[in-house]
């Protein structure tokens, strides 16, 4: 759709590794947002400025050392006493995160569609194995496409939905809520940021290599930004219009779709599940990226990490939903921190190191 290598190409490509399931259904832009009411304008600013610093300042990083594969470019950077428990809770995080993907991809076929949960999950997995298969090209194409139908589904039909979406309601707020957050305003945008880029390191790094060799990574990071914001303030309005009252709904963004016909609330299934799908693409790269670069995986093991997979992805899961996202967003912070703080070693002693 866009030149590979370009601008658009890489913002699209990073918008559809950073925009998942959890804010397509609704569910991250009230926990990390919405919730806070009025006070969520200052958060969205706030979140533009610590989302293009850290990409701005990410993507040469992760960069550095030429390395694709993130457990290896870690232990470059950290040093393996470190670097081995980061990617330990690195890895445990990957897993859950595709667990409950699949999982929650075979309850919306079940749902909407009516379709049998298990072969719902089970042609997710198949659909998703095939797709990396192909390599990271495929993931970031099904990433782009997706993100791209997400943007203009958000731009065009909510706002069409909507007359008074603009009209700037007072919002309500909601305090309690049964996560592992300190209802801090300023951690909030902090941990959503640290959230979407720790999660999708894998599928970022290689990316970040292709962007500074062009020195295009600042502008990506601005463009995703701002597009990235934006439809956080298109979700959480429409949430609002809403009412707090259905926020409790597994998927509350479908409700506000769902009564204006058939066709609009299967497109929005349709993008749900989309997004579920460039999630656990993300995911399951990572975790057969989490052996050196030039050991290839081959199909039979994607094979296994799928059954297995599906073999749990009937586990009920709902304690996820309140507890993934807070705890696997402090880990990343933990993550994004190190980045940051750590000096990046000169590459003749990185490479001194692995001989």
């Amino acid at each position: 759709m866009f030149p590979e290598g370009s601008v658009l190409h890489a913002t699209f490509a990073v918008l559809g590794t950073m925009v998942g399931a959890g804010f397509a259904s609704g569910q991250e832009m009230i926990r990390f947002f919405a919730r806070f009411g009025n006070q969520m304008y200052f958060m969205i600013i706030l979140n533009t400025i610590i989302c293009s610093f850290v990409l701005i300042f990410m993507l040469p990083r992760l960069a550095y050392f030429k390395q694709t594969c993130w457990k290896l470019r870690n232990e470059l950077h950290f040093g393996k006493p470190f670097s081995t428990y980061l990617n330990l809770i690195t890895q445990c995080m990957f897993w859950m995160m595709n667990l409950t993907m699949v999982s929650a991809a075979g309850a919306l076929m079940n749902q909407q569609w009516h379709i049998p949960r298990w072969f719902g999950a089970l042609l997710f997995i198949l659909i998703s194995c095939w797709i990396v298969s192909k390599g990271l090209s495929a993931i970031l194409s099904a990433s782009s496409i997706i993100s791209i139908g997400f943007v203009i589904f958000l731009g065009l039909v909510i706002p069409y939905l909507s007359t008074s979406l603009f009209s700037f309601p007072t919002w309500q707020t909601i305090t309690a809520m049964d996560d592992v957050l300190d209802p801090n305003l300023l951690i909030h945008p902090l941990i959503y940021t640290s959230l979407n880029i720790g999660l999708s390191q894998s599928v970022l790094t290689p990316l970040a290599i292709k962007l500074n060799q062009s020195n295009k990574h600042y502008k990506t990071a601005l463009l995703v930004s701002l597009i990235l914001n934006v439809l956080i303030m298109l979700t959480c309005q429409a949430l609002q219009l809403l009412g707090t009252t259905q926020w409790h709904h597994e998927m509350p963004l479908l409700l506000f779709v769902k009564n204006h016909g058939q066709f609009i609330s299967l497109v929005y299934e349709l993008i749900v599940l989309g997004e579920l799908l460039t999630t656990f693409l993300c995911g399951l790269f990572s975790i057969l990226k989490s052996k050196s670069a030039q050991q290839k995986r081959t199909n039979n093991e994607i094979f296994i990490i799928g059954s297995i997979l599906f073999g749990c992805s009937f586990i009920p899961l709902p304690w996820i939903v309140s507890y993934l996202y807070p705890i696997a967003g402090i880990c990343c912070m933990v993550w994004l921190i190190a980045v940051f703080v750590i000096p990046l070693p000169k590459l003749s002693d990185t490479l001194d190191d692995t001989s």
